[in-house]
């Protein structure tokens, strides 16, 4: 199942939206096998073995990892790959944002 994510203007999930495919099962090979986990999210990936796994625990990443440094495909790709294992795409934005400050930083 694909995903598209919708952020509020603070960067927090407002919506996830799901459509058809996803970038795991669109890459399999004509074998079957599964592609390699993109460079870019490697980062927020435990017991990552070349390919992608169903064994792979997905971590959450940071306020400022989700704003800044993942692009919006990029969200979308994670939130596939969070659902791909096994997780609730919703539910890991929830324990994400928990983990967020509750003001946002004043300079």
């Amino acid at each position: 199942m694909g995903i598209t994510v919708k952020l509020k203007e603070d960067g927090r999930v407002d919506c996830i939206e799901r459509t058809d495919g996803n970038w795991i099962d669109k890459g399999k090979d004509k074998d079957g096998k599964l592609p390699s986990l993109p460079e870019y999210l490697n980062p927020f990936v435990n017991k990552y073995q070349g390919v992608v796994s169903i064994d792979m625990e997905i971590i959450a990443p940071s306020g400022q990892q989700w704003n800044q440094v993942l692009t919006g495909k990029q969200r979308n790709e994670l939130l596939e790959l969070v659902e791909w294992v096994g997780d609730d795409a919703d539910e890991y934005t929830e324990r994400m944002i928990s983990m967020w400050p509750k003001e946002p930083r004043r300079k």
